[in-house]
């Protein structure tokens, strides 16, 4: 899974539970472990927004969509802090803002751009799997040159229409997210709720991978324990998502809506509430 090892993380005490946490499985995965996780990691998961935001804005386009603005996300101003020198910034990740390094607060992720990615995205790869031209269009892409393309290519360019690539760590996690659903999307025939439903367990799977990259490296646990510690924490996310009520979904703004409403729901069935 693709992460931004050359970035510390968030700030805060629930970033750090999580790291401490994962860190800990690490040297011994199980089920039970993995699911003991969830809550700590659903008071982790605070989105910038988490209530209007979400709700498309003036500017939307007809279908819905409105292309992720162009720039620099807040990853590049926290990966600066990160760098500020010395040990100060690895302080500052687990204190919540004591220490040189943790003057700026404690980045936030938007649900509303994720769910935006996403809506984009996969509205694409089920327009793309039925021969929609229209929907396509909309979206900023062509059926025809799309059909020309090899897999790979297609993706990306799905994937360039909708994300963009600014290099930023909010971009990079959604560009993993949206690429591994968009896979299954065109290559499984993934309909639009199974693909919400994928989606919400591979963000919170890879904003997880960012977040605690370095600790988890640092606990110098061995590569298979590792690997065993991601996939019991997918299994158990996976199972909570089985629970998510999704509608069926094909637009852009059906499955940004769906996305949106899953996230939220997700973070209450991890808590057990």
């Amino acid at each position: 899974m693709g992460t931004q090892n050359a970035w510390g993380g968030s700030g805060g005490r629930s970033w750090g539970r999580v790291r401490n946490e994962s860190a800990g499985h690490a040297s011994n995965p199980s089920t039970g472990n993995a699911e003991t996780l969830l809550p700590a990691l659903s008071d982790a998961l605070t989105f910038l927004g988490d209530g209007a935001e979400a709700i498309p804005g003036p500017g939307a386009t007809g279908n819905g969509f409105r292309p992720l603005p162009a720039g620099p996300s807040w990853a590049r101003a926290a990966r600066s802090r990160g760098h500020g020198g010395g040990g100060s910034g690895g302080a500052s990740r687990g204190g919540g803002g004591s220490g040189s390094g943790g003057t700026g607060r404690s980045p936030t992720r938007s649900r509303a751009r994720a769910a935006a990615a996403g809506g984009g995205v996969l509205a694409a790869g089920l327009a793309y799997q039925r021969g929609d031209a229209q929907t396509l269009e909309s979206l900023g892409l062509d059926l025809n040159a799309l059909r020309s393309m090899s897999s790979l290519k297609r993706a990306n360019a799905i994937l360039n229409a909708v994300v963009g690539a600014d290099g930023g760590i909010e971009e990079t996690e959604l560009r993993h997210v949206n690429g591994r659903v968009l896979k299954q999307v065109l290559n499984d025939g993934l309909d639009g709720a199974a693909a919400v439903r994928l989606y919400v367990v591979e963000y919170v799977m890879q904003v997880w991978a960012t977040e605690t990259a370095e600790a988890r490296r640092n606990g110098a646990t061995a590569a298979t324990a590792s690997a065993d510690t991601e996939r019991q924490l997918r299994n158990a996310l996976v199972a909570k998502a089985r629970q998510l009520q999704v509608a069926a979904s094909s637009t852009a703004t059906e499955i940004r809506s769906a996305i949106s409403t899953s996230l939220s729901s997700m973070r209450r069935l991890m808590k057990g509430s």
